[in-house]
């Protein structure tokens, strides 16, 4: 169970979106007396004098992106993925990417670190236009697959929502066959693809789209792999014992199970009723006000909760001019699903809104989507505590079966993340074939048969993408331990002192990475150790 801001076909090109929140008319927070003065672009006076119409360019191809997707989020509007680029195309262009690849080599620090995240997005957005065709393919033949399922006609994206729903096994296995049939054709669109990204991949001068992934991840595959092996291993035991608990609550022996039978474990416990349409937001401002911030004042975060035609039911954060314009997009639907999603945006929200003004380009809305992810997965996950549960007026029973629930979808999310770290790393050949036909039952910790699979071969992953959901995962399952410790008490998003270590470090945007901030709260660098043991807290195993 992929964790996926879902977008419009037009959209779905191999980089991810960046996200933010919306209510009131963007504008420019108060310069405190006491604030430095705005510093310049990090690196050398050469490198920054190259930079700048990159730089310039950057800001404004980004302002128009997020601009663009405003409207298509709020307003249903048409999406022109390549309007943003008009009067902007020489950045994409090799001398471009050229001088951004030697000012990474020229430069050393923080001014190093901008080049390359400036850099990697520029490769990235290349990859984006040279893709663009069979990208759009892909998403309209995804889009179009549909198989027939109680007397109407489904979309097969919708397999996963009609599983959790079944409650009949054998159901379940004729509903996973039907929806593997029906995306049978989009298996070569993905081929073609893929076939694409290579070639595009050797003229960008890399080996493989592998050489290619691990650039722009910024880590080297060793590394990575490594950190996926351990996740994994480090995880399963809580995950089958966890696996164990919601199968027998099914009724269904552990041997029993199979992947298709995870998303029926897994779903949301809470009654919807619980949850009703348009109060996601108001439920988010309570949690901050308990870390000391007040939503309603950040006057810099536009907040658009209203109902409209045309209006995608998904929450979206987009920063526009981070942390002067962004912008938070929230369509009033009931149940634990919709509010999760809305946290999870107003996480990633206000990291954009509380960035340092001074801060440079790259690191107010570049880097790895791994720590804005941290943030959005980590206010998110409040509405999986059972404390914060009953507080919303589950009873008992109920807050621990939906912590339970939460808990479960959370590893699974990440273990599915680590799993297919793994199989884009694995070598080509026989002995990579094997390992990667190895790793779905790995990661699930049940037999994976053949029309289980349909879902795992829709979505490979050879930009890593899932390495950014990964170490998202891990960094906010650390943060969660550390502001608990912070706050003594595991309900931390009650503690003011909590939010104000969370206003310091989102000031760096991306100045430190995954790593570097997880050293920061004490940690010992990114493991699995904090999501196992939160998972066995929330759980009772």
């Amino acid at each position: 169970m992929k964790r996926l801001r879902p977008i419009p076909a037009l959209l779905a090109v191999p980089l991810a979106l960046l996200a933010a929140c919306a209510h009131r008319a963007p504008a420019t927070p108060p310069t405190p007396a006491t604030a430095a003065p705005p510093s310049p672009e990090p690196g050398s006076a050469a490198t920054t004098a190259a930079l700048a119409p990159l730089r310039a360019g950057a800001d404004a191809v980004l302002r128009a992106q997020a601009e663009a997707y405003w409207e298509v989020f709020t307003k249903g509007a048409d999406a022109d993925p390549a309007g943003a680029w008009k009067g902007h195309e020489d950045l994409l262009a090799d001398p471009a990417l050229a001088a951004a690849r030697a000012a990474v080599e020229a430069e050393r620090g923080d001014g190093r670190r901008a080049a390359a995240y400036l850099r990697a997005w520029l490769v990235g957005e290349r990859l984006a236009r040279d893709l663009a065709e069979p990208v759009r393919r892909v998403a309209e033949a995804r889009t179009a697959a549909h198989f027939r399922w109680a007397g109407h006609e489904v979309p097969v994206r919708e397999s996963a929502a009609l599983l959790a729903a079944e409650p009949e096994p054998a159901r379940r296995r004729a509903l996973a066959e039907a929806a593997a049939q029906a995306a049978s054709p989009v298996a070569p669109l993905i081929e073609a693809r893929d076939a694409r990204l290579a070639a595009a991949a050797r003229t960008l001068g890399y080996p493989s789209p592998e050489a290619l992934a691990t650039d722009l991840r910024g880590e080297s595959p060793a590394v990575l792999g490594a950190l996926a092996d351990a996740v994994l291993a480090r995880t399963d035991a809580t995950w089958r014992a966890l696996v164990a608990d919601l199968a027998g609550r099914e009724g269904m022996a552990p041997e029993a199970v199979r992947a298709r039978d995870l998303p029926r474990l897994v779903r949301p416990a809470a009654p919807a009723s619980a949850f009703p349409a348009g109060k996601a937001l108001d439920a988010g401002a309570a949690i901050l006000s308990g870390l000391g911030l007040d939503l309603a004042a950040q006057r810099n975060l536009l907040l658009d909760a209203a109902a409209r035609p045309g209006k995608l039911p998904h929450a979206i954060a987009l920063p526009v001019d981070p942390p002067r314009d962004v912008r938070l997009s929230a369509a009033p639907v009931s149940g634990m699903e919709a509010l999760r999603g809305v946290l999870h945006e107003l996480g990633a929200a206000l990291a954009y809104a509380h960035v340092a003004p001074q801060a440079p380009l790259e690191f107010r809305r570049l880097g790895p989507g791994a720590v804005s992810g941290a943030w959005a997965i980590l206010l998110e996950e409040v509405a999986g505590a059972p404390q914060w549960l009953e507080a919303q007026g589950l009873d008992a029973d109920q807050a621990r079966a939906e912590a339970r629930s939460a808990a479960a979808r959370r590893l699974m999310r990440t273990r599915e993340a680590a799993a297919r770290v793994l199989a884009a790393l694995a070598p080509a050949g026989p002995a990579g074939a094997e390992a990667r036909a190895a790793l779905p039952a790995r990661a699930y910790g049940c037999p994976v048969e053949e029309p289980d699979l349909a879902a795992w071969r829709l979505e490979p992953d050879p930009l890593l993408r899932s390495a950014e959901a990964l170490r998202a995962e891990l960094l906010a399952a650390q943060a969660e331990q550390f502001l608990a410790g912070r706050a003594a008490a595991p309900a931390w998003w009650g503690s003011p002192a909590a939010g104000a270590w969370l206003v310091r470090t989102w000031a760096d945007g991306t100045r430190r990475t995954p790593e570097e901030l997880s050293l920061a709260m004490g940690m010992p660098g990114l493991d699995a150790a904090a999501l196992d043991q939160v998972v066995r807290a929330r759980t009772g195993l």
